[in-house]
C-alpha cells in the first residue's frame, strides 16, 4: 500500500488486519464471554500493536487517546496516511447480558455522535459478542442508520467455542 490511498482504502486495510488478528484470538472471546466482560482495553491493545507494526503500509500511528482541537473529542487512535489524519474508535459490546439500548444510552451513542461531528475521516469499529439474535442485530443497524446517519461499512463474524460468534463491524457516517 502507498501513502496516496484514499481514507476508505486505509480504513479497510486496517480493519482487515484487525479482523485477521482476531480470528487467531478465539480463546479470548471464549473467556470474555464466559466471565461476562468486554475487556475493551484488550481490543485497543491489539489494534495498537497492529498499527505500530504496520507503518510500512503507508500510514503511521500518531496518537493514542489524546485530545484534539476539533469537535471529534479524544479519538482512541489517530493515524497519518500521506497528509491526511484519520481517526478510529473501538467499542466492544457484550450483548447477551446487556441490552443494545444500554450501549446506545452510554458509550456507543457517544462514539457515533463523535464520528458524526469529526472533521477528520473517522470510523467506529465494534466488536459485539455473542451474536445470538440476528433480529436484535438488525434492529441495532436500523437504529444507527436512523438516529446517527451511520451504517456498517464492513462486517465479519468470528466463531468461537461453544458455538458462539462475535461480529466485528466497521461503521461510517453517511455522506452529508
Amino acid at each position: 500500500m502507498s501513502s496516496d490511498l484514499d481514507s476508505d482504502q486505509v480504513f479497510t486495510g486496517i480493519y482487515d488486519m484487525f479482523v485477521e488478528n482476531l480470528h487467531h484470538a478465539k480463546q479470548y472471546f471464549e473467556a470474555f464471554d464466559r466471565y461476562d466482560t468486554r475487556m475493551e482495553g484488550w481490543f485497543h491493545g491489539q489494534m495498537l500493536i497492529l498499527l505500530s507494526q504496520e507503518s510500512r503500509q503507508g500510514w503511521r500511528l500518531l496518537t493514542v487517546n489524546k485530545k484534539v482541537d476539533d469537535d471529534g473529542g479524544r479519538p482512541d487512535l489517530r493515524i497519518l496516511s500521506g497528509q491526511q489524519r484519520l481517526r478510529i474508535e473501538i467499542k466492544s459490546m457484550i450483548i447477551d447480558s446487556r441490552t443494545l439500548s444500554m450501549y446506545f444510552r452510554k458509550s456507543f451513542g457517544k462514539d457515533l455522535r463523535k464520528m458524526r461531528a469529526s472533521r477528520e475521516p473517522m470510523r467506529l469499529i465494534t466488536v459485539a459478542f455473542p451474536i445470538t439474535d440476528e433480529g436484535k442485530w438488525k434492529e441495532l443497524v436500523d437504529r444507527v442508520n436512523n438516529e446517527y446517519e451511520s451504517s456498517p461499512y464492513c462486517s465479519e463474524d468470528i466463531s468461537y467455542p461453544p458455538d458462539r460468534k462475535a461480529r466485528v463491524t466497521m461503521w461510517k457516517k453517511e455522506k452529508s
